[in-house]
């Protein structure tokens, strides 16, 4: 998935640059747990800024008469109107590991460094997801999901999950402490074939049939954030991770005997694409558990 969104995607430079720089990108989409497809929804946009379109809350003109004329031909279409901005990574080649390389026939001596910056790159980006989410969600039950201890977290996400109406959710993200109460009473009941469909997800919802993925970026939201509980709708879609290009640059530095390979990502996710009649997000509703 990450090789389809990011090879549609203008790479300004040269194959040599891109060659070093398509593994972080790749493993770096793959290793982040929120932009899981079953969440995030990804996009490639060709730019820095500009506007998606997409369809009003009223697409559908319902039960016309014969001859009624239909009011969404002018209501139907809205936009969503986005600016990108950029993280940036850098490698170093030094001439030790070229020379190195070459005479002995190994692989790439750049591995580790590309492994760092993946790394790097999937936590900045899990982060700016789990701000998302939590930008301008809905509340269930005015925030309260229950009492853990006492309440199966099955029910409580199910119930949680049911108010969502037509946007049924197909994910679900917590924090930690939520996260140890859900796993533990979900226990076995989870099929594994089920949950190896979904890379990074800790755990199945047994009847709903959908990942859960369990976080420490909820934990750093707030003070309770290890209570947070979000139902996601990938297909409003709750989170929209948009991807630009991707811009490179090297140069030699002679005082440290290395090129030196700098790469700007435009990459930048955004919620509330859709919004409720109060200006909340559609494809995300949240709550906190408690356990006393």
């Amino acid at each position: 998935m990450a090789d389809g969104v990011y090879t549609e995607i203008k790479f300004y430079g040269t194959f040599a640059q891109k060659r070093l720089i398509m593994p972080v990108i790749t493993d770096s989409f793959e290793m982040t747990p929120l932009n899981s497809p079953a969440i995030t929804r990804t996009i490639p946009l060709n730019a820095l800024r500009g506007t998606i379109p997409i369809l009003g809350n009223t697409p559908v003109a319902s039960q016309l008469r014969e001859l009624e004329e239909s009011v969404t031909a002018n209501k139907g279409l809205e936009g969503f109107d986005v600016q990108l901005l950029k993280d940036r990574v850098r490698l170093s080649v030094t001439d030790e590991a070229e020379i190195e390389t070459m005479a002995a026939g190994m692989g790439s001596m750049m591995t580790m460094q590309q492994a760092q910056n993946a790394d790097a790159l999937a936590s900045n980006l899990n982060k700016l997801i789990a701000t998302q989410l939590d930008t301008t969600p809905q509340l269930y039950n005015s925030g309260d999901a229950g009492n853990w201890a006492s309440v199966k977290p099955t029910l409580a996400v199910g119930k949680m999950a049911a108010t969502m109406g037509i946007y049924k959710p197909t994910a679900i993200v917590m924090g930690t402490l939520a996260g140890e109460y859900y796993v533990d009473a979900v226990g076995d009941k989870v099929s594994l074939a089920n949950l190896a469909e979904w890379r990074n997800a800790a755990t199945m919802h047994p009847t709903l049939n959908i990942p859960v993925y369990i976080s420490t970026d909820i934990d750093d939201l707030d003070a309770s954030g290890n209570k947070m509980v979000f139902a996601v709708s990938n297909r409003v879609p709750g989170v929209l991770n948009v991807v630009g290009a991707i811009k490179a640059h090297n140069e030699y530095d002679a005082n440290k005997g290395a090129d030196i390979y700098t790469y700007n990502i435009w990459r930048t996710p955004f919620s509330n694409v859709r919004q409720t009649s109060g200006n909340l997000n559609l494809g995300v509703i949240k709550a906190y558990m408690s356990e006393t």
